[in-house]
């Protein structure tokens, strides 16, 4: 007994877009529902693509694009072995201990009003 031959999706979209290349993706999709099959904008990106009315960049051509650009701008601006963000102004000891020092002096400002705080709702708490 021969098996009947189930429809198939892509066959159907890429028919109708050889008989109507300009045929939008919700004309194609409703005219696959007639035919109980449905559509997903995948295949019919895909069923576009194979008939050839848009282009299609070879598999892996966009990374391998990033990756070449990625290295001719960074190879140009570090030297071998450097680590990333090497680039980057080095600081000097006055500079990192100026910084040390507004940092103190926030985390102390920060402890004293904490402190306050806390005094706050003591009193609050004793006045009850």
């Amino acid at each position: 007994m021969a098996a009947k031959k189930k429809a198939n999706v892509l066959d159907f979209a890429r028919e109708y877009l050889r008989n109507n290349r300009t045929a939008p993706y919700a004309e194609v999709r409703d005219a696959a529902k007639k035919r109980k099959l449905t559509l997903y904008p995948i295949s019919y990106g895909r069923a576009q693509a194979l008939e050839g009315i848009v282009k299609v960049a070879k598999y892996g051509s966009k990374k391998k694009e990033a990756k070449r650009a990625g290295k001719a701008a960074a190879g140009a601006t570090r030297g071998r072995g450097r680590p990333r963000g090497s680039k980057s102004k080095v600081s000097s000891g006055l500079e990192s201990i100026d910084g040390l020092v507004q940092r103190i002096k926030n985390l102390q400002a920060e402890r004293d009003d904490a402190v306050r705080l806390l005094d706050r709702i003591r009193a609050l708490l004793d006045a009850r």
